[in-house]
């Protein structure tokens, strides 16, 4: 029996581990489990990656460069000349019947391919390239993407509001995934007993000068909380600022900045912690949230995105209102003083995990998608 073979396209993936990169991978991985034959064409990071390998039964090509002598001009470079022509021999060859470019970046590329080759193309947009695109370039970028591939996807319906306001045209909702196979056994981790605690996670930057993952919200609502830490995970350049505020507020003895960590580590944060706090002004449906659904963990999360999407207040997580330390501390004194709700909560975010995010789920919505095609 034929299997149909499909090809994602994405940078920055296994080994390293990112949100989009490690969605790539599940997505691919959920597909070969069903019997598609997949592969991801993807960068060479690092001397020791092997150029070809297979892993969880999507094979690897890593046929671009990211960085040529340090450079990520020179990488760009290269991408726009040699990696085509990589790309499309590489195409050439093996013949896929589908191609995947993941975020509108790489969406430029599969709609390319796919108009010059003659095979069906789809692009899912992800976060920066729907929020970030603010130079010419990537205006133009964007709109190449979302009207020359066959199918545009996105995460959430937020992200396909504002798309169509770019380009009208039908676009499909995917959920982001998580492979539980490459989760690594967890242990809880020892958290002071008897103290509240708290887990935040995201980027320490700012964008367009937003401080986009609310990370100061969650550390001023941390004034006056008796018995409760905060363990923040991610690094950037707004770190040396985070530990000023943190110094500033007396709060040295509750919050800790972990810094950029494994995922095996972050997942023993979230199997020991109560909750996760997630305040993003803006974000796609994030992986972080899906794999605190996954761990059992409660998530505290502004509405925005995939999780205005998934999350049911009080039911499966819990909403703050915006850019609010007041809402955020408002909501960790309640759960405080009502654990039997985290209990609840937490069985049904596993529950809604095993429904929505588990590779079944994506399957189901890929063959729906490309059922479009005939």
């Amino acid at each position: 029996m034929y299997r149909k073979k499909v090809t994602f396209i994405f940078g920055i993936t296994h080994p390293v581990s990112n949100g989009v990169g490690n969605c790539t991978l599940s997505y691919a991985a959920a597909l070969a489990q069903a019997g598609y034959e997949t592969s991801v064409l993807t960068c060479l990071l690092s001397p020791e990656d092997p150029a070809c390998e297979v892993y969880h039964g999507v094979k690897f090509f890593r046929i671009l460069r990211y960085r040529i002598l340090g450079s990520r001009i020179l990488g760009i470079i290269h991408m726009a000349t040699v990696g085509y022509l990589r790309i499309l021999l590489h195409l050439r060859y093996t013949k896929p019947d589908i191609i995947v470019g993941m975020m509108l970046d790489y969406g430029t590329i599969s709609a390319f391919m796919g108009s010059l080759l003659g095979i069906k193309s789809i692009t899912n947009a992800q976060g920066s390239d729907v929020d970030e695109v603010v130079t010419t370039f990537r205006k133009l970028e964007t709109l190449y993407a979302l009207k020359k591939n066959n199918i545009v996807t996105t995460t959430n319906t937020e992200f396909k509001e504002k798309l169509l306001l770019r380009w009208k045209r039908k676009i499909i909702l995917w959920p982001n995934i998580l492979d539980e196979n490459l989760i690594p056994e967890t242990k809880s981790v020892s958290l002071n007993y008897g103290f509240f605690n708290i887990v935040a996670v995201g980027r320490l930057v700012r964008i367009n000068g937003i401080e986009t993952k609310g990370i100061g919200h969650i550390i001023k609502a941390m004034q006056g909380l008796e018995r409760c830490n905060l363990y923040i995970f991610g690094d950037g350049p707004l770190a040396s600022e985070y530990k000023e505020l943190i110094k500033e507020l007396n709060l040295e003895d509750n919050i800790i900045l972990c810094g950029h960590q494994s995922r095996e580590i972050m997942l023993n944060y979230f199997k020991s912690a109560n909750v996760l706090v997630f305040p993003s002004l803006t974000e796609g449906l994030s992986m972080t949230v899906i794999e605190a659904m996954y761990s059992g963990l409660p998530v505290i999360s502004t509405k925005v995105g995939g999780q205005a999407d998934h999350i049911k207040d009080g039911i499966n997580g819990f909403f703050v209102e915006k850019a609010s330390s007041q809402s955020i501390k408002d909501k960790i004194k309640y759960l405080m003083a009502n654990p039997d709700v985290l209990k609840t909560v937490s069985r049904n975010a596993k529950s809604y995990y095993n429904e929505h995010f588990s590779f079944k789920a994506f399957t189901k919505s890929f063959e729906k998608t490309i059922s479009t095609f005939s």
